[in-house]
């Protein structure tokens, strides 16, 4: 299976949720994700909705560079970098309070 490297996030579910927030803030603080894109729409889902993307770091870790093969990167020098941003999965707010419950809680 070929996982993504990328996926978006709608701003107003981070802005109203401050569990998610933390968590994604958290892995962005530990460097597991980082931040490519903010306040931008879908291609495909165009409209009010604002989006903020994220990319795996998949070079970092070690538990993830194991998954290397299997992550799709998207090189963002590249001139089409922009549309294939704008055209990555959205991560809906059902799927993320679906990981998010499986999270452990410290």
């Amino acid at each position: 299976m070929i996982y993504n490297s990328l996926s978006l996030i709608s701003e107003n579910f981070l802005h109203d949720n401050e569990d998610i927030k933390k968590f994604t803030h958290l892995l962005l603080d530990h460097k597991i994700i980082y931040t490519v894109k903010r306040s931008f729409s879908h291609k495909f889902h165009p409209g009010v909705t604002f989006f903020r993307a994220f990319m795996i770091n998949s070079g970092l870790h070690s538990d993830l560079q194991n998954l290397h093969d299997r992550i799709q990167e998207i090189d963002l020098a590249a001139s089409d970098a922009g549309e294939k941003i704008r055209s990555a999965p959205i991560l809906t707010e059902k799927k993320i309070m679906e990981l998010w419950s499986i999270v452990p809680k410290t």
